[in-house]
């Protein structure tokens, strides 16, 4: 059974029912969108080249457009959702979630569990992570070194997975 979609869609669902951002709960283009040292953080962008980070909280999730960056560590559980060109990172938590556009790239490393949506032409590294499943919506390539389960779905949630073994590298 495919859990994934599901548990993207509670992590996401989180993220945007959490409270505000330290640098108020919208941010512009161009402008530095922070969350630290808190327990929950919900950060927005509209428009194009957003930067959004999050440290040192409990829960965090920013959504942002196109060509937007996004980074979250020390924490439990991080997610975001960003559109086409994104710069995404996740590290040194426990959950990383993700929507990604196409022509995007997600890193997370040093967690216990990543998962990510991706679009067309992108690409996921997961590093040191015991669990990472990516859905791949057209060609995407995932990058695994350090990992117990890496599986990719090809061509959406309900495609069968493809074990990229543990540590190596799986496209689409």
């Amino acid at each position: 059974m495919n859990r994934l979609p599901g548990l993207l869609f509670v992590a996401l669902a989180l993220a945007l029912s959490l409270g505000g951002c330290d640098s108020g709960d919208t941010c512009g283009p161009g402008q530095k969108c922070d969350c630290h040292d808190g327990s929950d953080c919900y950060m927005s962008c509209s428009g194009s080249g957003c930067n959004e980070t999050c440290e040192n909280q409990v829960h965090c999730g920013g959504v942002c457009d196109d060509n937007c960056t996004f980074a979250c560590h020390d924490m439990n559980d991080c997610t975001t959702s960003c559109g086409a060109n994104c710069d995404a990172e996740c590290h040194n938590v426990v959950s990383c979630g993700a929507i990604i556009g196409p022509n995007s790239h997600y890193s997370c490393h040093d967690i216990t569990r990543c998962g990510v949506t991706a679009g067309d032409s992108s690409v996921i590294d997961c590093q040191n992570v015991p669990t990472c499943e990516v859905v791949c919506q057209g060609q995407c390539q995932v990058n695994c070194t350090g990992t117990d389960t890496c599986r990719i779905y090809c061509g959406g949630p309900n495609a069968d997975p493809r074990d990229c073994g543990n540590g190596g590298d799986c496209e689409c």
